[in-house]
């Protein structure tokens, strides 16, 4: 079979089949448009679910997100309490001739101490600033002595080193919020 022959066959068979088309216009119409609908719907509904599904892990993740925020900011809010309770007892012990409450000022110190979490870099010197005032209050029983809470002789006072740490753990928390906003508008 040659070429020409070749060509002059599928001529014919497009010819008959142009024919057939055209005279069933109708017929092919009417079952052309539902299956290019179909098709079209399928492909939008898998695209739908797509989109829905990466709508749900985004809102997931905001969610977690948020949650996150709000232990932190607990946190932050605790560790800002027990900050000003020791600057209360502070305040309290340099104005009045009796010795503060040391079992709250105790408590208030390990509350501090248990706040701060070990890779901290701030917790070494909380921890030493501690240890001093540990020893002041609870083996040398002075718990009237202004040094306990806001300076120590070598350290610096838990209260400075209370506040450093609440300034950059708000600050942090600040820097993550911008971050997840800048995220969540992407």
């Amino acid at each position: 079979m040659e070429f020409s022959d070749f060509l002059s066959s599928a001529n014919e068979t497009f010819v008959s089949v142009n024919a057939w088309l055209t005279s069933n216009s109708l017929l092919v119409f009417s079952i052309a448009l539902p299956a290019f609908s179909y098709f079209i719907s399928k492909r939008y509904e898998a695209r739908s679910i797509a989109n829905g599904d990466s709508q749900r892990q985004h809102e997931r993740n905001l969610q977690k997100e948020l949650r996150l925020v709000d232990l932190r900011e607990k946190r932050i809010e605790e560790f800002r309490h027990d900050l000003a309770k020791l600057v209360a007892f502070d305040i309290e012990n340099a104005l009045s001739n009796n010795s503060v409450n040391r079992d709250k000022l105790l408590e208030t110190i390990v509350n501090l101490r248990f706040r701060i979490p070990p890779d901290d870099s701030d917790y070494e010197k909380f921890e030493a600033s501690f240890a001093n005032a540990f020893e002041r209050l609870v083996i040398n029983k002075k718990a009237n002595s202004k040094e306990t809470v806001s300076s120590g002789s070598e350290n610096e006072g838990l209260v400075e080193i209370g506040r450093r740490i609440l300034f950059r753990w708000e600050t942090d928390l600040e820097n993550n919020l911008r971050n997840s906003d800048r995220r969540t508008n992407q």
